[in-house]
């Protein structure tokens, strides 16, 4: 019996080596270095720009795989967002019809360009985010949330589009071997990426 649970143990254990996935990184000394222009709020609820600004630097950092830069100058990519909805709106009732749980949805547009020439290197102009949170809860939680997980989304997709053939020419072509940037004009940078907000 115990040498049946110790298989059973260790084919749990390799079948979840099997199925794990890991993030892609960028060629061996290759980096990025993007920019975040102040975020944009199209939206009446003050102070979301900042929240978002900061999950989304935030978020680079602890991933690791892009560099954050401070001026547009330093940076290969300029990253531009801007928040277009934010509704927080009742979900359920109790038999007392006071509201049990609420939905809150954010959607924003993001822009990736080339800090060189500022053609579109990747994109998704809705991108959306839902959760549902109880009346109990904070709503600010919720909101700071969402925003991380939406920053998260972001920095992973991009990290994740360097690493395909378009993505590995923009490394190839615009990145020496010292690790600059080059201005080689040459060297055009692909077309607008089409993407899917549900990638």
């Amino acid at each position: 019996m115990r040498k049946l649970l110790i298989l059973l143990a260790a084919s749990l254990f390799l079948q979840g080596c099997f199925f794990a996935t890991r993030e892609p990184s960028l060629p061996a000394g290759r980096v990025f270095k993007i920019y975040v222009q102040p975020v944009g709020n199209v939206t009446i609820q003050y102070g979301l720009d900042t929240t978002f600004m900061t999950a989304m630097t935030n978020e680079m950092l602890r991933d690791g795989r892009l560099t954050f830069v401070n001026t547009p100058k330093e940076a290969d990519g300029i990253l531009t967002a801007s928040i277009t909805r934010y509704v927080s709106e009742p979900l359920t009732y109790n038999n007392m019809l006071v509201v049990e749980q609420y939905k809150l949805e954010i959607l924003v547009d993001v822009v990736l360009r080339s800090a060189t020439n500022g053609e579109v290197l990747w994109g998704d102009q809705r991108m959306i985010a839902m959760q549902i949170y109880r009346a109990s809860s904070s709503a600010n939680n919720a909101r700071n949330s969402l925003f991380e997980k939406l920053s998260r989304n972001i920095i992973r997709r991009i990290a994740k589009w360097l690493t395909t053939p378009e993505g590995l020419e923009v490394l190839s072509n615009n990145i020496d071997d010292s690790g600059n940037i080059s201005t080689d004009e040459e060297n055009p940078l692909p077309e607008k990426e089409q993407t899917n907000a549900a990638d």
